[in-house]
């Protein structure tokens, strides 16, 4: 048997830790029943406490003992006579070694303290040996116990929060971390360690902008007894006159980061400074980038200028030439068909594009307008009517075609505009510069076959033509057959 103080009589609040059977430990609190004349305990994974007797077979008297057990199975054991759990003398039945520290408590706050200052300590030894989710699985017990622990209990649900984070970044649980670090923080703003983790979780969650703006709240100064070796001025004197001149700080060496000193285990700080080097070489590539950048985007610059002077001279020389034939110029090419009439004008400049170029017919088809880069170059009215709606114009090189419909199908265009009237002076006399040169037979005759022979799609019929181009027609055949036979 084991003595028990008296005190532990009156307590009413049990706290177990230690066990190897981790479902067992925590806190034990009433369950308003009692077994045996004691009370019955439940913590809150479904374990009981609770005083069972035990019958001797060989002198026929009952003892009794105080059992931890789980879903009707005993995990450990103690022989004693007393109505509350003794401290000591537990041994192993059903559980796993060691076997469990039971502590009573008159105060709830009390037991609960205890209970969440050792599984503070049980999650770090799982997580020294790498057993993260186990860890993490603790101290979130622990965690659980937070509004039944004093009120000026901050400091250790911090490094619960702290810790849990640690954990979560172990399994790459950044959300999570991040979290539990900002948990910490809120309960505790100058926590140096959960401070890192919140950078590192915010970094991993690719929030780099954020974690560098939370790695540059760290403290500075290391931690007492770690001081950080002097770092050169940022200013130096560049003359006997007190001219300063501006140095390029250099980059603290990694080992001389707050982080080196706060006590972490090697693989974080490890972690940590792969993760201050990726930045630095980030930035560096950044800057490198951005100098190219610049580099290229000032040789454009120069390109752009060359090409925007040479742009502009060369537009104030189309402008010139273009300014020179408003209104004056004349068509390069004229030839028809039967029912089609097709022009074309040379162009000062091949750079000149269809969306550059209107060619319009007024309303009646009368006459037509020929209007490049917003100059005029061509408003005549026409030898004769054309469908206004079957106008057709391209740009092909540095020649404007344009091919009109006549309205009067058979009809021949002895040239592309009309017929100017002949001017007389004041004294009635005939102005010879008016008159409008006459066309030769030979000319007219290669004008009316090239309407008769051109392709248009259609082809003329004898009794389509009126009796003029009749004649003109008897004419050609009689030429023709005279050239022919000599």
């Amino acid at each position: 048997m084991v003595a028990v103080d008296d005190a532990c009589e009156a307590e009413t609040v049990v706290a177990v830790s230690g066990a190897g059977h981790r479902d067992v430990n925590g806190l034990y609190t009433s369950s308003g029943s009692s077994w045996h004349g004691a009370p019955v305990f439940h913590n809150d994974r479904g374990c009981q406490l609770c005083r069972e007797p035990h019958r001797s077979a060989k002198t026929g008297q009952t003892s009794y003992g105080w059992i931890l057990g789980q879903d009707r199975k005993p995990l450990y054991a103690v022989q004693s006579d007393l109505p509350m759990p003794p401290h000591e003398g537990w041994r192993k039945f059903g559980g796993s070694l060691p076997v469990p520290s039971v502590a009573c408590h008159a105060a709830l706050s009390e037991a609960a303290r205890v209970v969440a200052v050792a599984w503070t300590e049980e999650g770090c030894a799982l997580c020294s040996q790498g057993c993260y989710g186990e860890a993490a699985d603790v101290w979130t017990r622990a965690l659980d116990l937070a509004p039944r622990l004093p009120g000026n209990e901050d400091l250790i649900i911090a490094d619960l929060y702290a810790s849990r984070a640690e954990a979560f970044i172990q399994q790459e649980e950044w959300e999570a971390a991040l979290r539990d670090a900002e948990a910490a923080l809120a309960r505790q703003p100058g926590h140096a360690q959960a401070k890192l983790r919140r950078a590192l979780a915010a970094e991993r969650l690719g929030r780099t902008r954020d974690a560098a703006e939370l790695v540059s709240a760290l403290p500075e100064a290391p931690l007492p007894g770690h001081e950080a070796p002097a770092l050169p001025s940022a200013k130096a004197k560049a003359s006997k006159e007190s001219r300063k001149v501006t140095v390029v700080e250099p980059e603290r060496p990694l080992d001389s980061l707050p982080y080196h000193h706060m006590g972490l285990p090697r693989d974080q700080v490890e972690m940590m400074d792969k993760f201050f080097q990726e930045m630095r070489e980030s930035k560096a590539e950044r800057q490198r980038q951005l100098q190219d950048e610049l580099k290229g985007v000032r040789l454009l610059r120069h390109l752009d200028q060359q090409a925007v002077q040479a742009s502009k001279a060369q537009a104030d020389r189309l402008r010139r030439e273009l300014e020179s034939l408003r209104g004056c110029a004349e068509p390069s090419t004229f030839h028809q068909a039967a029912s089609e009439v097709y022009c074309s004008w040379e162009l000062p400049s091949p750079v000149i594009a269809g969306r550059d170029i209107r060619v319009e017919a007024n309303d009646c088809g009368t006459s037509l307008k020929v209007i490049v880069l917003g100059v005029t170059i061509f408003e005549r009215t026409l030898f004769d009517a054309i469908r206004v709606g079957d106008l057709i114009w391209s740009v092909s090189g540095a020649e404007l075609h344009v091919t009109m419909t006549k309205v009067k199908k058979n009809k021949l265009w002895e040239q592309l505009t009309e017929v100017q009237e002949v001017r007389r002076n004041d004294a009635g006399e005939v102005i010879p510069d008016s008159v409008p040169a006459p066309l030769s037979s030979a000319e007219r005759l290669a004008t009316f076959r090239g309407m008769v022979e051109g392709d248009d799609g259609s082809q003329a019929s004898w009794d389509d033509l009126d009796p003029r181009t009749k004649q003109l027609v008897e004419a050609m055949r009689r030429y023709e057959h005279a050239r022919a036979t000599g």
